[in-house]
């Protein structure tokens, strides 16, 4: 065997340093957060998708309490639309 064979070789089969763990440790609470980030989420919809399962039909089926919330999308001006003057002189026009 050569010396390069033998560095390989121990570099294979060396115990890993407390510089390693650190790392890995570092890595593997690296991925529970983003597994957290990631599922979080998606285990809160289930939950509340779980408890409304619960609930009577009579409250899925219920008119809606808030009826006037989605007004603000209704267009109330009936004037013309103004908009830049595309010669740029900074005027408005209809």
């Amino acid at each position: 065997m050569t010396n390069q064979d033998e560095g390989t070789n121990q570099m294979i089969t060396k115990e890993p340093t407390m510089l390693s763990m650190i790392i890995v440790g570092q890595m593997a609470k690296g991925a529970a957060v983003a597994a957290f980030v990631v599922f979080g989420p998606v285990v809160f919809i289930y939950a509340l998708y779980f408890l409304g399962t619960f609930l009577p039909p009579e409250s899925k089926e219920a008119d809606d309490p808030t009826p006037d919330s989605f007004s603000a999308y209704e267009q109330i001006w009936d004037g013309p639309v103004l908009s830049r003057s595309s010669f740029g002189d900074g005027t408005w026009t209809a």
